[in-house]
This record gives structure tokens, sequence and C-alpha cells, in this order.
């Protein structure tokens, strides 16, 4: 019977591990798909993806820097100025090939005569690339101007040509003192006479340098190991050049060749393999539409009140049965932040829908915490299993450093402490809210630790390397909290094994460690 179950536990732990990564492929090879649908197709109908709608989250660190009073009021950004330079940067997702969208629209107004520049680096730790001041136009008149067609100074202060890519993207103003700038946004658009893509064409899978016939559009096979800039000339039968992605490999080594496609030829459409017909079907009917749809927020605000009201419900007239009320207890705590998750709904941008997300979520997860069957210390056996776990992933994290090599990743201690915060609550979370009541509801500490750790993992969704640690992780902490019932042990326990992972092991084991769609940014 022992080993029966031992067979059946290790069957459904292969099982699951499969499936994350399944899972983490497909969302990933979706992203991809959508990500160059949508590019192809505004390459076909002549529109720029390089676009700075007014929003918070498109300002680098959401902030003005610089001498000069910043308000970011109803839809628009209004700095007033003391009579010094201040700038902001726009918000770039990779590298942009300013070669190829050379002409800028600044949605930039000022009450008195004012002027811009634009600050680049071609490199987020290069030098800094400066344009010949322009003027901004009049009042509720944007600004448009040749970027080409201007003056430049490179970052020793010699003239120079403008620069074809931009790691950072800075507007900088002067303003008399007591002027106010309104920004609502800017774009970056193709040259006037940019050819469009035809999408009527037949894309085929090529090699570099095959030649096509006029009715073939070329989508060019990409080597594992990356392309190099002597493979450059070769793409050169499409404009933009249209690349594609080789999905043989983990997902997270798949996201690293996707940067370095990117950063070695910024312009290319990268379309995945695995989803070769489908994206370029996609890109006809995305083309084929007047514009983006979009959720309605008033839609949004009805689903989060729906939400909402099935959480009061569920504490307010809980079912009687004790296995019904800890399953849906635990199915509601988490379906927030599933959604959040694994829906790809994350981006890092926090907006008042969220916000009230985030708090219906914690107010509901805070409020199953008592009466306490938890205890924040614990015993001198909890401390000691905790720093078991540190333990081992600190031998995983050295033999992967060894193994690798690589520099070792220097974290901020306020990081550090940030970061135990963080931690903490995932573990009430996943421990004092979900797997208590997955006890409950399957009387199985091994069954409730399982489930535990699942949905620890998947709410580190699409990082499938991130997924698999933290369900490994989760399975001990998890089981240790069934154990001890102590908080404050596991959150030290996660923290220290998840800064030590990630000082050590090599970008293609965790990637950025991001999640939701901040791991493709």
């Amino acid at each position: 019977m022992l080993v029966v179950r031992i067979g059946a536990a290790t069957l459904l732990l292969v099982l699951t591990t499969a499936g994350l990564r399944q899972l983490a492929q497909t969302q990933f090879t979706a992203h991809l798909r959508n990500e160059a649908a949508r590019e192809l197709a505004l390459a076909a109908s002549g529109k720029t993806p390089w676009h700075w709608d007014f929003h918070r989250q498109d300002i680098v660190a959401g902030r003005v820097f610089g001498d000069a009073d910043a308000d970011f009021a109803g839809d628009c950004l209004l700095v007033k100025s003391r009579g010094s330079p201040f700038e902001f940067g726009l918000r770039l997702t990779r590298i942009l090939p300013l070669r190829d969208f050379p002409r800028l629209h600044a949605f930039a107004f000022a009450d008195k005569p004012a002027q811009a520049q634009i600050v680049v680096r071609k490199r987020l730790d290069g030098g800094e690339w400066t344009s010949a001041p322009f003027p901004l136009a009049g009042i509720s008149t944007p600004t448009t101007l040749d970027i080409d067609k201007i003056r430049w100074r490179d970052p020793d202060g010699q003239s120079a040509s403008p620069p074809d890519v931009a790691a950072m993207l800075r507007l900088r103003f002067r303003l008399p003192r007591g002027a106010t700038l309104q920004f609502n946004g800017a774009a970056l658009e193709r040259p006037v006479r940019a050819k469009r893509l035809d999408l009527t064409r037949v894309a085929a899978l090529v090699d570099a340098g095959t030649p096509v016939s006029s009715d073939t559009m070329p989508v060019y096979r990409v080597p594992d190991v990356g392309v190099d800039a002597a493979q450059v000339a070769l793409f050169t039968h499409s404009d933009p050049p249209i690349l594609a992605l080789p999905q043989t490999r983990r997902v997270e080594r798949q996201r690293l060749l996707l940067d370095s496609i990117h950063s070695t030829f910024p312009a290319a459409i990268v379309v995945p393999q695995k989803a070769f017909d489908a994206t370029f079907a996609q890109a006809r009917a995305e083309s084929m539409r007047a514009g983006a749809t979009h959720v309605p927020g008033i839609l949004r605000w009805l689903v989060l009140a729906l939400y909402g009201g099935v959480l009061l419900c569920s504490r307010v007239s809980p079912p009687r049965n004790v296995r019904l009320r800890a399953t849906l207890e635990a199915t509601l705590a988490l379906a927030g932040p599933l959604w959040l998750v694994v829906g790809g709904h994350f981006t890092g941008k926090v907006d008042v829908w969220l916000e009230f997300l985030i708090a219906c979520v914690a107010i509901y997860a805070a409020s199953l915490g008592y009466p306490r069957d938890w205890r924040w210390n614990g015993s001198q056996r909890a401390w000691t299993l905790a720093a078991a776990v540190v333990a081992l992933a600190a031998g995983i994290a050295v033999a992967a450093h060894i193994g690798h090599g690589g520099p070792i990743r220097v974290i901020d201690p306020a990081h550090v402490l940030r970061y135990f915060g963080w931690a903490l609550i995932q573990q009430y979370l996943i421990c004092v809210v979900c797997a208590s009541r997955w006890q409950l509801a399957t009387t199985s500490n091994a069954f409730a630790a399982y489930l535990g750790a699942l949905g620890f993992a998947l709410l580190h969704t699409p990082n499938a390397g991130l997924m698999l640690a933290t369900f490994a992780g989760g399975l001990c902490w998890c089981a240790l909290y069934l154990r001890e019932r102590a908080l404050l042990p596991l959150a030290f326990s996660h923290a220290a094994s998840a800064m030590i992972l990630i000082a050590l092991a090599p970008p293609s084991w965790l990637y950025s460690a991001d999640v939701s769609a901040r791991f493709f940014q």
C-alpha cells in the first residue's frame, strides 16, 4: 500500500510539473502571437506601436525630474516651471528602433513660449545623445518633428548623426519661470512614405539569405543561439523584417532569445513558430477591424462588484457544511489573484479598479485569519525546519552558479526588507488562508500541502522556472505550516530562499522573477 501511495504521489508531481511547464509555454506562445499579430496589422495599416497615451505609468518612475512642480490631473500631466530645465522619460518595453519611427508627435502645450529636447541612450548604461532644442507649437497644436532631420550631439558633445535606437527616451523642457506645461502624450510615427506590409501575400518560413518571390512574405528562421550582427543584412526581403522564434527550448531560454533578437534587431517582428499560421490569420483579421476593442469600464466595475458581493455573502452566510465552506473560502480567496496573474492582467500599472480588487481580496483574506488557529512566532523546531529549506535552496543556487558562472547579482538591503513583507503576505494567503482550508476540505495534510503549493505556483504564471521553484518551496512551506502553524519562520524561509536564488541562479532559470504580463515587458 505504501509503495502504491509513493508511486501515485510521484506520478502526480511529475504530471503537475509537466502541466506547469505547458501552461507557461501556452501563455508565452499566446503572448507572442498577440503581439506579433498586432504589430503586423499596424505595419499593414501604416500605424505605429510606439505611442504613449497619457497615464502616470507611461512616465518612467511616474514622476518629473528637475526643479518643477508636477501634478497628474485628469487626463494630463501639468508641470509648473521654476525657471530650470525639467524632464521625464517615456516608458519603453524594449529597445526602440528610432530609425524606423523618426517622426515625433508631442502633445505638449505651454502657456508661454517653450523649447524641448529629445534625450536618448542607446544603452541604459551608455551616454546621452541630445537633440538640438526645438520650439513647442502653439496652444492645442501638437508639435511634429522629424528627428532624423535635426542636429544631434553625441555623449562627448560632438555633432553626430541621429541615434538609430533608443533604450531610454526622455523629453526635456525649458519654460519661463511660472509657465505651465500640459502634456497629453506622444507618438513616434513611421516615415510619411513608408511602405505598408502586404498581408495578402503568403507567409513562408525561409532561411536567411534565401531568395523569395514577390508574392511571398518571407519569415526568417532564427537559430537557437540568436541573431548576430552579421545576419542582419540577410533579412532584406521584408520591411519590417519578420523573424520566427524557435520554441524547442524552455520558456526562459525562449524569453532570453527574444530579448537577444530585439537587442540586435529592434525593428523585427517576432512570430512564434508554434503559432505561425494562427499569428498571420489573427493579423489579417485585426487589419480589417476599424480599431482595437476594449472592455467597457462599467463592465469591469460590475464584475468587481459581483466578486465583492460573493465574498461578502460567503462571510455573512457561509455554508454549514465544514468541507464545503473550507473549499469555497479557499477558492474565493485565490480567485481574484489568479484571475489577475494567470489571466495576464497584471502589468505593474495600478489603477483605481485594481486598488479596489486588491482591497477586496485583502479584507476577505484578513477576515479568514480569525478566530486564530495560527501564531506569529514558531518553536525551535519550526525555525530549524524553515532554515533547512533555505539551506536546500542555497545548495541548489550555489551549484547552479558554479555550473553556469556569471556575476553575482547585488540586492539592495531595502529590497530585502520589502521582500520579507511581501513574503509574509504571500505565506499568509497560501498557508493560513488556503492550506488550512484545503486540509479541512480534503482531510489530508499531504493533499492540502499539494493544493496550497499548486495555488502558489499558479500565482507566478507564466514564468516556468519560477512556477516550479515556488511549487517546490510551496510544498515545503505548506507542509511545515500544517505541522507547526507558525507564520514568521515561513516568511523568513521564503524571503531568504528567494533572495539567494535571485542573487546566484543564472538568468535562464528564473529570467527576471516577474510574473503575469510583467514577464513579457
